[in-house]
Parts: C-alpha cells; structure tokens; sequence
C-alpha cells in the first residue's frame, strides 16, 4: 500500500495464474510505480499502482531505503532554485568584479562606474530576470530623449552604446542566474560624433605650411580682411 508520508514506494501487483496440472499459481508480474512525493502531491513514472504484497512489499523497503539515502547524499532530489537578484544588488557585484578584473586599465572600470549610473536610475529594484529586450529598449529610447546635463544637447549616439555594452559584459556575468542576455536582442545606435573647432594660432600656422597652392594664398587675402 502507497503511504501517505513516504518519500518513494514501489507497488507490485499479483496475478494468479493455473499451471498444466490445473493448479492456481501466484507470481509477480510487475513492478508499477516509483512514487516521489513533494508537498501535497505525487509523481509517479511506470505502471499503475498496487497493493504490495508478500514478495514485492521487501524490494519496494530496499529500493525506498536505497533512495532516501541517494537522497540525503544530494545524488538526487530536487535542486533549490537560484535567488536572482536585482539589478541593483547585480551592479554592485559586477563593479566589485570589474575594479579587479581592470586593474591594469582603470579607465576601463572608470567607463563602467559612469555608464552604470543611468542604467542603475533605470532599472534599480528589477529582477534581472525581469528585464526583456522590450525594456532595454524602452531604456535605449528614454536615453535618446534626455539632455546632457553639461551641453544641454541630447546625449551623443556613444554614449548610449556605452550603456547598452556595460548592460551586456554584466548579463554575460550572471549567465548562470539569467542564461538568455536581453541585450543580444537590441541593436546598438548608429553613432554620428563629428565635430566641428576653430584651429589655434599655432595649429593653422601649421596647416598653411604643410598645405599646397594656391590655399597659402587664398588664406592670407582671408586673414588680411581680419
């Protein structure tokens, strides 16, 4: 008989059968059930169950003792699922990871700290577990809205890349915890960064120089109307 509070218990049926003299004979003909119980309910892989009875209630003991004791060994069972931690608490073990992992470059672990602080204003209290290519794009599109604090223009194309590339070396860290990195999906920004400064003194004196003809001359009619 299955109990109620057992761990594992192998049913065994009998049947009756008449051998050539007309006699009934008793065999057992099948081992049905392996039955593991986890809170209030229970799996079983094999057959149907059964009543044990005579010769298969002492196999299904042994078996029952043999896996309890697998069991307590960790050899089978049930694993504990792996907490997955926030953003924030992941941030901060990637950080503790990258100040020894660059401790060569610094600036490299520098870039981190910096591109961290968006991603961290953004995602702070989320499972990482919860972040999907939908909201790192929703993250990618919010940073291509915002000002620069310094220039008052909107942040350079770089930048966000910068972002995106710190959020993807720390998925790639938490694999284990977070197996597919949401950012593989995303495609990173087309990036734009020419810009335009007047050359010094020293610098265009130079340029003059090293130019051909008939530049040196158009460039001191210019510089004679100054």
């Amino acid at each position: 008989m299955l109990r109620k509070n057992g761990q594992l218990r192998l049913a065994t049926s009998m049947r009756r059968q008449r051998n050539s003299c007309g006699r009934r004979k008793e065999s057992s003909w099948q081992s049905t059930s392996v039955v593991v119980r986890i809170g209030l309910s229970s799996y079983s892989k094999g057959g149907a169950y059964g009543d044990p009875q005579r010769r298969g209630a002492k196999a299904a003991r042994d078996i029952e003792s043999a896996y309890r004791i697998k069991l307590a060994k960790g050899e089978v069972g049930l694993e504990e699922p792996k907490r997955v931690p926030t953003f924030a608490a992941a941030l901060k073990e990637f950080l503790t990871w990258s100040e020894h992992q660059h401790a060569a470059r610094p600036s490299t672990h520098h870039r981190y700290e910096v591109s961290s602080k968006a991603l961290k204003r953004f995602f702070g209290a989320t499972p990482l577990d919860r972040i999907t290519p939908e909201t790192v794009e929703k993250f990618k599109t919010s940073r291509a809205r915002k000002k620069s604090d310094f220039t008052g223009r909107r942040l350079r194309p770089a930048t966000i890349n910068r972002e995106l590339a710190c959020l993807k070396i720390l998925f790639n860290r938490f694999e284990d915890t977070v197996p597919k990195n949401p950012v593989r999906k995303v495609k990173f920004l087309a990036e734009d960064n020419e810009q335009m400064r007047v050359l010094t003194s020293d610098e265009e004196k130079l340029y003059l120089l090293a130019a051909s003809q008939p530049l040196p001359g158009d460039a001191s009619v210019v510089d004679s109307q100054k």
